[in-house]
């Protein structure tokens, strides 16, 4: 008869093994968190501890390291305040769309990257961008309004800021770069 295998244990809430508490290959559980823990070796030791989650979800922390759920394959997860490096988009990606109203708007993204500004009257945006932030104005103005734009860099249109148009949207893209605003002419559909 084989006897069993016996692992540390611990029933006390929050208790987990420090790295000179177990060897390489052991294991140490904690009931009570329902936890489990090993040692791990890749140049830098630390303890890993594996738990699962109310959803079924596989939590992993690592001393050191960030915590969050292990997302599978077909799972999904929103992602807040993180960098992405070399990400691969598969299919498109859905940009928040809005309309402003009125005739010193901020110019931002608090309410999406696509907005639509329907002009009622001779118009100054205030400049609200962040830095590294973008937007895309679609301009309605039926009514041959003006538009006196916050300090910028125009960087096409002969370095001047676009004519509105009276019979089609005039889109413009603005954007927030080493602490100044610059605007590009995307065209007014004529």
């Amino acid at each position: 008869m084989q006897a069993p295998i016996k692992h540390k244990t611990s029933a006390e809430p929050g208790k987990a093994p420090a790295v000179d508490d177990i060897i390489l290959g052991e294991l140490a559980l904690n009931t009570y968190d329902g936890k489990l823990y090993f040692k791990k070796n890749d140049g830098t030791q630390s303890i890993v501890a594996l738990s699962v989650d109310g959803h079924g979800h596989v939590k992993a922390d690592v001393d050191g390291m960030p915590s969050g759920d292990v997302v599978g394959t077909t799972d999904t997860q929103t992602l807040t305040n993180k960098t992405l490096q070399d990400p691969a988009v598969d299919g498109g990606i859905a940009e928040q769309t809005a309309t402003i109203s009125g005739t010193s708007p901020d110019l931002s993204t608090q309410t999406g990257s696509i907005q639509l500004w329907a002009l009622t009257g001779n118009s100054t945006p205030v400049d609200a961008l962040d830095e590294g932030k973008s937007i895309t104005l679609m301009i309605s103005d039926p009514s041959g309004y003006t538009i006196t734009w916050p300090a910028m860099t125009w960087i096409n249109n002969g370095a001047s800021a676009p004519s509105l148009s009276t019979t089609a949207f005039t889109v413009v893209v603005l954007w927030k770069h080493g602490g100044g605003l610059y605007g590009a002419f995307a065209g007014d559909g004529s």
